[in-house]
Parts: structure tokens; C-alpha cells; sequence
């Protein structure tokens, strides 16, 4: 017999209609988590290592990946100028008023702001690891016994910080990977951390995002574990 045989494009547009569709409850927020992005540019100035940052698309849809899953611990590698940490706690801690975020950065040390629902470097908020590598970080919460739900990684992992980040995740976590393209970390990171019970879903197209009347794009793909899959009537 022929296999089933699905495209893994078709399957990521699914994928994020669904995520996309269950964020537009919140959709009143969105102005407001725009008005908050552009003020953390500002940041820039006290950056060591100026690079690139979220679009509004991929912060919404930070936004929309925390709103959908509500994990209440948090790893996340490239702090930078905070929009995807801000992004996260925004749909997070509603759900979860002692939610924490840990979230590192190797080139930059600086102190994101306070915002609603954000209480900054505090242990129900989040926890920033300045001038701090992926690997040091992850040896960290290991150490703690940290079991986060979701990871959210902007920088390429070595292989060592792989295996280190496998002991600080559940089995079941969701991975978000920032810069799914080309030769891009988000593609080299994905070659190293899907497994075969996974769902590796493709970052949303334009079209779909325009649907939501978000107009530039997101590079951010998922990796989902087979158990957090179900399929349901309607």
C-alpha cells in the first residue's frame, strides 16, 4: 500500500492558522505590543554587538506561540533589545503570575525595562543572563534542576550547547527557532535538535500573515513533539 504522504508545507500553514487564530482573542494587544517594540529600539544605543531584531510579524507571533501553549518556564538564547522576551512574557504571565524566562546573551548586557506583567531579573519574571554564552546558561539551570516548556533560540548552538539545552527542556517542549532560512542558524539549529516523534513546522507565509494584517515577514520556525499533536473532530 502507497504511504499518506503530506507536505510539511501544507502541514506548517495548518499549523500556524491554528496558533495564529487562537492569538487574534488577544488581538486588542497587538497596537499596544507594537507601540512597546518600537520603544525598545531605543535599547540599541547600549548594545556592544548591534544586530538585527524581531519584525512585527515574528513578534507577534512570539506573542502568539506563548499565547497558544503557555509554558510557564521559558529558555531562550539572543536577549538582544528584548522583543521576543517581552513578547513571551506578554502571553505568558497572565496565565502564569510566577511564569519565568530565562533568556542569555553572549555579546550584550543590556537591562530590559519593566513592563506590564514583566518584572525584570526577578525570579517570578525574567531572568536575564548578560555577557553570558548559551552553554554557561544551560549549565546553570541544569544545575537547578530547571525543566523549561518552551525554548526560543536566536543563535547557532554548538553541539555541546545542544545537548546541555536537552537537559533543561521537557520532553515534550516546544522549540521556536528565530532565522529559518537558507543556511541561516534557525535551518542549522533544526538539523541538530529535530527527532523523529517531531513536527518541524515552516515559519508562516505572507499570505497568511497579511490575512491577519501583519505585512512584513517572520523567519520563525517550530519544532514540536509528536505527543503535544492531536487530532480532533472540529
Amino acid at each position: 500500500m502507497n504511504t499518506l504522504k503530506i507536505r510539511r508545507a501544507a502541514l506548517s500553514r495548518l499549523v500556524w492558522e491554528e496558533i495564529l487564530e487562537f492569538a487574534e482573542q488577544k488581538a486588542n494587544r497587538r497596537e499596544q505590543l507594537a507601540r512597546i517594540s518600537e520603544e525598545l529600539e531605543e535599547l540599541r544605543e547600549g548594545a556592544d554587538y548591534n544586530t538585527g531584531s524581531l519584525s512585527m510579524s515574528a513578534t507577534w507571533c512570539t506573542f502568539a506561540i506563548g499565547e497558544y501553549f503557555r509554558p510557564k518556564t521559558v529558555v531562550e538564547v539572543g536577549t538582544f533589545i528584548g522583543r521576543s522576551t517581552t513578547a513571551m512574557a506578554w502571553a505568558i504571565t497572565p496565565h502564569h503570575p510566577d511564569a519565568v524566562i530565562h533568556t542569555c546573551d553572549g555579546s550584550n548586557d543590556i537591562v530590559l525595562p519593566a513592563i506590564a506583567h514583566v518584572r525584570s531579573n526577578r525570579a517570578d519574571g525574567i531572568k536575564q543572563y548578560p555577557k553570558t554564552m548559551a552553554r554557561d546558561m544551560f549549565a546553570q539551570l541544569r544545575d537547578r534542576g530547571v525543566k523549561a516548556e518552551l525554548a526560543y533560540l536566536d543563535g547557532r548552538l554548538a553541539p555541546d550547547e545542544v545537548g546541555l539545552l536537552r537537559q533543561v527542556i521537557l520532553p515534550e517542549a516546544v522549540i521556536a527557532l528565530d532565522d529559518f532560512e537558507g543556511c541561516e542558524k534557525g535551518v542549522a539549529n533544526a538539523m541538530q535538535l529535530v527527532r523523529g516523534d517531531s513536527v518541524l513546522v515552516y515559519p508562516p507565509e505572507r499570505e497568511l500573515l497579511r490575512s491577519y494584517g501583519l505585512r512584513d515577514v517572520c523567519s520563525t520556525a517550530l519544532i514540536i513533539p509528536g505527543a503535544l499533536v492531536q487530532f480532533v473532530a472540529q
